[in-house]
């Protein structure tokens, strides 16, 4: 678990703080932020299946969705 949240903050670091004045940075750290908040009980949770695995799949995929679709609007 360690590996993963390392490996998120690094993306953070090289895609979330690009010198780009375009980029925003608060979205990228709320972006991270959220993923370890909505990530951690799947972490720790024991008794994980595969539905679990698609229910966790399809909440992500409506979230990239959603915040693309509003940051192109």
């Amino acid at each position: 678990m360690v590996r993963a949240v390392c490996g998120g903050f690094l993306l953070l670091v090289l895609l979330g703080l690009s010198p780009d004045p375009r980029t925003d940075v608060l979205a990228h750290a709320g972006g991270f932020a959220s993923g370890l908040i909505l990530g951690a009980p799947l972490a720790i949770w024991r008794k994980r299946s595969v539905s679990v695995d698609v229910v966790a799949l399809a909440i992500f995929s409506c979230l990239v969705m959603l915040t693309w679709w509003l940051a192109l609007r």
